[in-house]
This record gives structure tokens, sequence and C-alpha cells, in this order.
């Protein structure tokens, strides 16, 4: 049985984020709001962060619905959520040394619900390379 953490990254592998040699990109599926994707940075230990989000205008401002920041580790094949922030509020996974085990249990439920319905949604990022 596979965990939440290698399906996410299965996921991500499904919708052509981990293929992606650029450090921004955008997917379109019909009436849906743009798919953003952004490369944050490389960690030394080959992990590296990325950000996807769906952002709408708001009285001139950019909102995002939603903007997570995701952690991945080609080497395990898996993938976690780092973050999460919407109209509703910003939540994190880890603070300084302390991982809040609620937030991690949350966003990566929800993480993992969000690229399941990207798929069938028909995003991808498959021929951006």
């Amino acid at each position: 049985m596979t965990t939440i953490y290698e399906r996410i990254y299965k996921r991500l592998k499904n919708l052509g984020v981990l293929d992606l040699g650029t450090e921004a990109a955008k997917a379109k599926s019909g009436a849906f709001m743009d798919l953003s994707y952004d490369h944050l940075f490389k960690n030394d230990d080959g992990t590296f962060v990325i950000a996807l989000a769906h952002n709408y205008l708001q009285n001139g401002d950019v909102m995002p619905d939603p903007d997570m920041e995701i952690r991945v580790n080609p080497g395990a094949k898996m993938a976690e959520a780092l973050t999460l922030q919407d109209g509703f509020g910003y939540r994190q996974v880890y603070r300084g040394n302390k991982v809040d085990a609620r937030a991690r249990y949350d966003l990566n439920k929800f993480l993992a619900y969000w690229l399941n319905n990207l798929r069938k949604q028909r995003f991808s990022f498959k021929g951006q390379a």
C-alpha cells in the first residue's frame, strides 16, 4: 500500500509538474482558472520546493484559491504539502523545528484531493518542458 506522500508524488508526475524545465508555467483547462506553477528553490539534498496555485482578481488584488507550497523528494519518489493559503487564511506544517501534525494531515489530504481534481479537470503541464 502506498503512502499519501507517494500518491502525491505520482499525481504531480502525472500532471507533468515534475518534468518542467522552467521556473514558472501555466496550465489551462476549459472554463477553470489557470493553474500556475513556480519552482521556488532546490535544496542541497536534491529535494526541491514548488508552488501550485489558482489565482483570481478581487478588487485589483490577486487572491489565491488555493496556493500551496510542496516539497518534492525525487530520490524517495515522495512529495508533501508545506503550506496552504486560500481565502480562509494561511496554514503551514513546519514552524522552525516543530511540526504541526494536524496541519500536516489536513494539508496533505487536501493536496492529494486537489491533485486528483486537477487531473479530472484535464490540467496538464506535459509538453511544456
